[in-house]
């Protein structure tokens, strides 16, 4: 290399050292610079600081989702302003918010629908809480076109600290839990343990018990679905029927957001609106259902006996068979899940006094024990629908009782116009 050329490069580098020192100063001066207003900005300790942020997801079409779904963030303070909005509204999902881990207490096994509702009736710790990443804990809700909401919660730093810590605690024993609509899903588990470390300033006074109960939140996860409609209204007991509290409301995701606004006054922002509109839909085609089927029933006795000869008549027998098979079958249905699960609304159901198993034996009775059957159930079903018409009895029994009580009377109308002795069973041995 030439001189020229060593004593080019030399200047060069003076240069930019002079350069240098013009703009930035000396080291005494960028330390008096750091420590000025003046100064180019330097990251403050809050920055790694984290909020917990409560997200709500709107409902979904299989069964775990009917009533929407509850998760817990931890992301980054300087992400949201003081009222729990994002800085940069423009971008909903910064890297900022997206590069965090949520903790999701509704995962459960894969394996079949079945498997999964009859194990979590009777029991079976099959939930367990994870921690998943944002992109498929939150994200993923987009893709699925769900409603997301979220809430920043007003904890201070050791509080979210101490949150977090034991999210991850719970999440490493890989302890499972039963779940249960009303009393033990992801929205009571977050429930509770946000409660815990607010110092139970989610909870505080239960209040009155002027909430819609807890069969009518069921209704409105099941609204238009006729056979899920109709199982509530025959296989769920009182219990399910006394109006609930704000923090019972809370073991659903909606009542969960309702109470944190209650609460902490913190307002819902929309992450993302679900983009088509559902169908308008009823919390009645149960009942519906239950009262095309009565209308048939009846009207399947009386084109039999009018048309068909009578209580001789092969479709008159037929339609007593159905009637009693169908009145049983619901009746054992109802007692069994008495006794195969563990949730309290099967253990106080009177669909098995109204569907009495009993009248399975119909088709084999006697005229005059005929009779004297029609009577009693009669009498028994006019008894349980006053009691809860009257609110005796909580459980809406009153659809249930004309259900069974309208083909039986029918039935009964019939033969007590036959003298005594004319008919034996209609079914022979």
């Amino acid at each position: 290399m030439n001189r020229v050329g060593l004593w080019g490069r030399a200047l060069a580098v003076i240069c930019v050292l002079a350069i240098a020192e013009t703009v930035y100063g000396a080291p005494g001066d960028l330390a008096e610079k750091a420590n000025s207003k003046e100064g180019v900005p330097t990251l403050v300790e809050a920055s790694d600081e984290e909020k917990a942020v409560l997200y709500t997801i709107g409902p979904g079409p299989t069964m775990f989702e009917r009533w929407g779904h509850s998760l817990l963030c931890f992301q980054p303070a300087s992400a949201f302003s003081s009222n729990g909005a994002l800085v940069s509204p423009e971008a909903p999902d910064s890297e900022l918010v997206i590069d965090t881990s949520c903790f999701d207490f509704g995962v459960f096994p894969r394996a079949s629908l079945a498997f999964i509702v009859s194990e979590s009736l009777r029991g079976e710790p099959l939930f367990v809480p994870q921690e998943i990443a944002y992109q498929n804990a939150v994200g993923r809700y987009f893709w699925l076109d769900r409603t997301i909401e979220r809430q920043v919660l007003p904890l201070d730093t050791a509080e979210v600290f101490d949150l977090r810590d034991r999210l991850s605690d719970v999440v490493l024993a890989a302890e499972g839990y039963a779940y249960h609509p009303f009393y033990n899903n992801c929205a009571t588990q977050l429930r509770d343990v946000v409660d815990e470390f607010s110092g139970n300033a989610l909870k505080g006074d239960e209040g009155k018990r002027d909430g819609p109960t807890l069969r009518e939140f069921a209704k409105q996860g099941f609204t238009g679905r006729m056979l899920s409609l109709l199982g509530l209204e025959l296989l769920i007991g009182g219990s399910a029927d006394q109006k609930t509290t704000a923090w019972e409301r809370a073991g659903f995701s909606e009542g969960l957001k309702a109470l944190v606004l209650q609460r902490f006054g913190v307002k819902a922002h929309v992450v993302y609106a679900q983009s088509w509109k559902p169908p308008p839909t009823s919390v009645h085609a149960g009942r519906a259902l239950l009262f095309l089927l009565c209308v048939s029933l009846s009207g399947g006795l009386l084109w039999a006996r009018r048309r068909h000869g009578g209580a001789d008549g092969v479709q008159w027998r037929v339609c007593v068979g159905i009637y009693a098979a169908l009145i049983a079958l619901v009746g054992l249905l109802a007692l069994g899940l008495r006794f195969y699960s563990s949730y309290p609304e099967f253990a106080t159901n009177w669909a098995p006094v109204v569907f009495l198993p009993f009248d399975a034996a119909l088709p084999w009775l006697g005229a005059s024990l005929r009779k004297h059957y029609v009577v009693g159930r009669l009498a028994s079903l006019v008894l349980l629908g006053a009691l809860a018409l009257f609110s005796i009895l909580s459980q809406p029994l009153v659809g249930m009782a004309l259900f069974v009580g309208i083909p039986l009377g029918l039935m009964g109308f019939f033969w007590f116009q036959e003298k005594t002795g004319d008919h034996g069973p209609l079914i022979h041995r």
